[in-house]
């Protein structure tokens, strides 16, 4: 188990793991799906984690959902996780796969209406 010396906050507490497992910033908002911003805020304190995103933090560092809560002095292994923590973790990143597909079908439905409404326009050049 790894031991982690600052545990002031969730904030540090994703830092110190995120640093122990040599994740970058960057790897670690690839991971859970947000910006990197969004990890060096949760870092500084500024914003915390919706609880949801708890659970996809602790699977990617391979913690529990506690650790970052609480701070006790070990992070637990991935094999000690709940069913629960692993469960919710699952359903984030389905959630997020929701979201991105969503996010894409509105893009695409736009796209078809500039489409037919340019075609529109030709019918009506070429009468």
């Amino acid at each position: 188990m790894l031991t982690i010396t600052n545990t002031d906050g969730i904030g540090s507490r994703i830092c110190d793991a995120r640093e122990a497992k040599g994740m970058s910033r960057q790897n670690l908002a690839d991971h859970i799906g947000v910006r990197v911003s969004t990890v060096e805020k949760w870092e500084r304190g500024t914003m915390t984690p919706r609880a949801n995103r708890l659970a996809t933090i602790a699977g990617v560092l391979d913690l529990s959902v506690l650790w970052l809560i609480e701070g006790s002095d070990d992070m637990e292994p991935a094999a000690r996780r709940t069913r629960v923590e692993v469960v919710a973790q699952k359903l984030e990143r389905v959630l997020q796969m929701q979201e991105e597909m969503s996010r894409i079908v509105a893009e695409i439905s736009i796209e078809v209406a500039e489409i037919q409404r340019i075609e529109e326009e030709l019918e009506e050049l070429a009468a």
